[in-house]
């Protein structure tokens, strides 16, 4: 076990320390970006996300990875991307009021922001709670059969891959630099380019040592599955016999492990913000983080990171409905 374990504790860290140095873990710079105040997240996020599409391309080139873009998350109310949707919107709000992401959360609590322990604390309740009702929430729905499995870009426009690639970087690329032209940098954090290119590499690390793409928010759902799990186990209760994964969860403490290297090393990484998020609002928007996030199939890193830099169909949905909640809902806050 210990060495399956150690290459996804080490991807974490790579990880939990690039997002540190990025700085999108502060509560102001995620509830700036809502209320387009300022763009460094949108620009540190495009920047990875442009990043990591050139590096998992490269290394399924070379035959080092082969990773299937993420399927459709559906609930059987509305659509085939009906809980893309809602769960993003879902995810969003929770962003606006927690001023985190599933990720970050882990991030703000090895750095000590007050409200991350209470962010945390939220999204854990709220992966217990759907592991509760993720079954009886989603309605039967058929399989998708040879015809309609076509989850990514390219296999909808039947073209090859690096042309979508070439598409997306001019893009992503594009936005920055309008965002730059709005709002150019002038704070003491991180380049955001820089610190996209950081995530990038975190990415690449977590491709290299594991072939798989980083994702955070399967952690507060493998979470909630340990806690029905050990529940059920104490009541002697059948289907107790196999235990829940702890990839997810060890990956998720390998981000709080890099985060507080990287604050040992670096004390200036870890800069002063007086932005606060009351208590109840960070626990609330916590919940909302990861409930909104299993429910899409991902979050800000499963689907904003890896799922675009697949060309996932379901994730740019689910990255769009995330954005539309957040920006939505900050106009009421």
């Amino acid at each position: 076990m210990s060495k399956s374990i150690s290459p996804v504790l080490a991807s974490g860290t790579i990880f939990g320390a690039a997002l540190t140095a990025s700085g999108v873990w502060y509560p102001s710079a995620v509830v700036a970006q809502m209320h387009l105040e300022t763009q460094h997240v949108l620009k540190v996020f495009l920047t990875a996300s442009a990043t990591s599409a050139v590096a998992l391309w490269t290394l399924e080139r070379v035959g080092w990875v082969n990773c299937a873009p993420k399927k459709p998350s559906r609930l059987g109310w509305l659509g085939k991307y009906d809980g893309n949707i809602i769960g993003g919107l879902i995810l969003g709000v929770g962003m606006t009021l927690s001023g985190a992401c599933p990720g970050t959360v882990l991030v703000q609590v090895a750095m000590g922001v007050p409200s991350g322990l209470w962010a945390l604390a939220g999204a854990s309740l709220g992966g217990i709670y759907y592991t509760a009702v993720a079954k009886s929430m989603r309605r039967n729905t058929p399989t998708d059969d040879s015809s309609d499995a076509r989850y990514s870009v390219q296999e909808k426009l039947n073209v090859d891959s690096s042309y979508v690639l070439l598409v997306f970087e001019v893009l992503a690329g594009a936005v920055i630099t309008v965002a730059t032209k709005l709002s150019p940098h002038r704070s003491r954090l991180l380049h955001p380019v820089t610190g996209g290119l950081v995530i990038g590499g975190g990415q690449l690390a977590s491709l290299l040592l594991t072939k798989t793409p980083v994702g955070v928010s399967s952690a507060y759902e493998d979470l909630g599955r340990w806690f029905w799990y050990i529940l059920r186990r104490q009541r002697g209760l059948k289907g107790t016999n196999n235990a829940p994964p702890v990839h997810s969860l060890i990956f998720a403490s390998g981000i709080v492990l890099g985060s507080w290297i990287l604050a040992q090393l670096r004390p200036g990484t870890s800069l002063a913000d007086n932005f606060a998020v009351s208590p109840v609002r960070a626990a609330v928007g916590g919940a909302f983080l990861a409930f909104g996030a299993r429910m899409a199939g991902g979050c800000n890193s499963g689907h904003g990171i890896s799922g675009m830099s697949m060309f996932s169909v379901a994730s740019i949905i689910s990255v769009i409905s995330m954005f539309a909640g957040g920006f939505g809902s900050a106009v009421f806050l």
